[in-house]
Order: structure tokens, then C-alpha cells, then sequence
């Protein structure tokens, strides 16, 4: 898989815990900065939150307005939709976001993610 099909089946799978490990790093670290402040994750914090997103909601689709891969570099600007298990009719938007991901051997590396909660 090119970097950039790498991103997006990594979104793909975001709420799948099992099928998250597929394109993550063993020594994945990840700088978020989000509007409830920064954080920083490592390859077992990234599976714990798949975990936890899907304990929490019933769905989680992202729209992606930008991709652009320059090597193993690859930005992506996107926004969460989420359904949750109280109203699974309803979707909403959780937040807007901008992340840039090295890759390496093929699996998300490095990973600085910014974050509006809507």
C-alpha cells in the first residue's frame, strides 16, 4: 500500500481495536493538541482509545476534505461524525482535525494531530 492508502485504512479501522494494529508502529508517538489540551500516545494508548471510541459510540465516520502525500508523509485534514449507542439515529459531529503522519516500514510512525471539538 502507497503512505496514503496506509492513512486511510488506518481511519478505516480507527474504531476497530484489532484492526487498528495493522498500521501501527510498535513505536508509534503521536503530539495531539486538542481544544481540551495536549496529549501525547504511544502505539498501546492508540489501541486503548479504538477501544474506548467504540465502547462510546455506535459509529465513527470521517470525511475527508484534504490528502496529500509527499513520500512517507502524508496530511490529512478531516471531520468525525459520530453516532452514539444513547441515539443511534442522530449523527453529529464530534470534531474537525488536522493530522500529518510519517510512515515507516509501511505503518504510521509519527503522528501531530490538531483538534476542534465542535
Amino acid at each position: 500500500m502507497s503512505p496514503k492508502e496506509v492513512v486511510l485504512a488506518y481511519y478505516d479501522a480507527l474504531i476497530d481495536p484489532v484492526g487498528i494494529t495493522m498500521y501501527v508502529h510498535q513505536n508509534l508517538y503521536i503530539q495531539w493538541y486538542s481544544t481540551r489540551g495536549y496529549i501525547e500516545i504511544d502505539s498501546r494508548e492508540i489501541i486503548t482509545f479504538a477501544r474506548q471510541t467504540k465502547g462510546n459510540y455506535a459509529s465513527l465516520r470521517l470525511e475527508i476534505s484534504h490528502i496529500i502525500e509527499e513520500g512517507n508523509t502524508v496530511s490529512v485534514r478531516y471531520t468525525n461524525y459520530v453516532k452514539t449507542k444513547d441515539n443511534p439515529y442522530d449523527e453529529i459531529v464530534l470534531s474537525h482535525s488536522m493530522a500529518i503522519w510519517e510512515l515507516k516500514d509501511n505503518l504510521l510512525y509519527r503522528g501531530y494531530v490538531m483538534s476542534h471539538l465542535d
